[in-house]
């Protein structure tokens, strides 16, 4: 049976590697040696070709590994979130127009004696003295209080 299977690889390999096998040996059993051989060899290439596809691919798994997929396998690594981490931030600032910042602005503009008169949801009333003698000045109840008119 072995016989037969090194006769049978002795006539296919010459079509296999392009060459023929006499060449190098003269007898089945240095045939048998000579495949022996190149598959040794095969198998060595084989063996530097796959471990240079490892080490390439393992140099771009850092990459791809960083896609935010975090594996925790001990429960004391992952804290649970504060309890206002749901919550928006609280705001600060005022919706409308301060009454003692319209009073600012009116004596920016040169009025004396400013008081705010009248607040309502739209404005922001403030009398005073002007160069003529009394001045009203009306601003919007928005943030920043724009001047409305005089």
């Amino acid at each position: 049976m072995d016989e037969w299977l090194i006769l049978g690889l002795f006539n296919i390999m010459p079509l296999l590697l392009g060459h023929s096998l006499s060449k190098y040996c003269r007898h089945e059993r240095e045939a048998l040696c000579f495949m022996e051989n190149l598959m040794k060899q095969m198998l060595a290439k084989l063996g530097v070709a796959v471990c240079v596809a490892v080490t390439a691919l393992s140099g771009t798994a850092d990459f791809a590994s960083a896609q935010g997929v975090d594996i925790y396998v001990n429960p004391g690594r992952h804290r649970p979130p504060p309890p206002d981490y749901d919550r928006p931030p609280p705001r600060f600032d005022r919706r409308g127009c301060d009454p003692r910042q319209a009073v600012d602005v009116a004596r920016s503009y040169g009025l004396r004696r400013a008081r705010v008169v009248d607040v309502t949801p739209r404005r922001v009333i403030v009398d005073g003295f002007g160069r003529r003698g009394p001045d009203t000045m009306m601003f919007a109840n928005v943030r920043g209080c724009p001047l409305l008119g005089r």
